[in-house]
């Protein structure tokens, strides 16, 4: 799921790439090298399947630093383990066809994807940066807590033209914990005998916030009724207003107040109530 990768050494041009195919009975990353990409003819300098044990490995981003050192980006995950940012890497001294200085952790994640109809982010992508030319800059998708569609993006970098490789994650902003409030419509209307009106306050998570919301109201006005169903509230709460005919015509903006959460936070949104 990423480019090749071309490098023109001046003694020879290398193109190194990588797609997922079914080994062992998992995921595993088939990596290759080719060479004479221009002048031809075309040749397969090495390749092979990283499968080291019965962890699944997909998501592959291939790259290789002026030394000519490969190293290979996945995604990684078990059914005991969330999926883990993680990459394998060759120095071009080690003997060809072999991922030889083994296999390092750049992040784990520390939650599952679920319910998105098998769909894993869409790329990956380790590139190579041009300043010292021996730096590999690594982003790909993780999970800080299972669900649908929160995933987050790790980015890192890590050097193999030392040896062994050991990954120097780059720390990125980790959102903390957040909702917000919506109510559904906006305005409602009730007829001057009285009635009753409903709305839909939606609470909207970001963050891997998933706590229950206790929700209140203010702002109506003398005799007006108010009901969440439910309250508290995890994703949404149906509120209902009872107007009695003794209401006076005229609009009336109310606030709805939620708070949840540890810490605990404290969120409102508006919305109007006609008696015409």
């Amino acid at each position: 799921m990423f480019r090749l990768a071309y490098r023109n050494f001046g003694d020879h041009e290398s193109v190194v790439g990588n797609y997922t195919v079914s080994a062992g009975g998992v995921a595993a990353v088939r990596w290759f090298e080719l060479r004479n990409v221009t002048a031809g003819p075309v040749s397969v300098y090495q390749q092979s399947t990283y499968q080291p044990d019965s962890t699944w490995r997909w998501m592959g981003s291939a790259a290789m630093d002026g030394q000519g050192n490969l190293a290979i980006g996945f995604s990684a995950s078990s059914s005991t383990i969330n999926p883990q940012v993680r990459y394998a890497a060759r120095l071009v001294t080690d003997p060809i066809n072999t991922l030889a200085q083994g296999e390092a952790h750049l992040f784990d994640g520390t939650g599952s994807q679920s319910g998105t109809s098998n769909r894993w982010g869409d790329y990956s992508s380790l590139t190579v940066d041009p300043v010292d030319d021996s730096t590999f800059w690594y982003t790909n998708e993780y999970y800080s807590t299972t669900g649908s569609f929160n995933w987050r993006t790790r980015i890192g970098s890590f050097k193999i033209a030392s040896g062994s490789p050991t990954p120097t994650p780059t720390p990125t902003p980790t959102p903390a914990a957040n909702f917000s409030l919506s109510i559904s419509p906006s305005s409602a209307n009730v007829p001057p005998k009285g009635g009753t009106a409903n709305y839909t306050v939606t609470i909207n998570p970001t963050g891997g916030f998933n706590s229950a919301v206790t929700l209140s109201i203010s702002g109506l006005p003398s005799g007006v009724g108010s009901t969440f169903t439910p309250n508290p509230a995890a994703t949404s709460s149906t509120l209902t207003l009872t107007v009695p005919s003794t209401t006076p015509r005229g609009n009336y903006l109310f606030t709805v107040t939620g708070t949840g959460g540890s810490p605990s936070l404290t969120r409102t949104a508006t919305a109007t109530l006609s008696k015409k």
